[in-house]
């Protein structure tokens, strides 16, 4: 199995929406900038 660094490199090179998607839980709350208005929530695009 590959590790969650392995994952995460495919998924910064892919750019695929399932590879990014399949580093975070579904309930996983995100800010891509600090201080962010909106987070992304879970797997659902905002």
């Amino acid at each position: 199995m590959n590790s969650w660094m392995d994952q995460y490199e495919r998924a910064w090179t892919s750019n695929d929406p399932e590879d990014i998607r399949a580093l975070f839980t579904e309930d996983a709350v995100y800010n891509d900038r600090p201080h962010t208005a909106k987070p992304w929530n879970g797997h659902r695009k905002l």
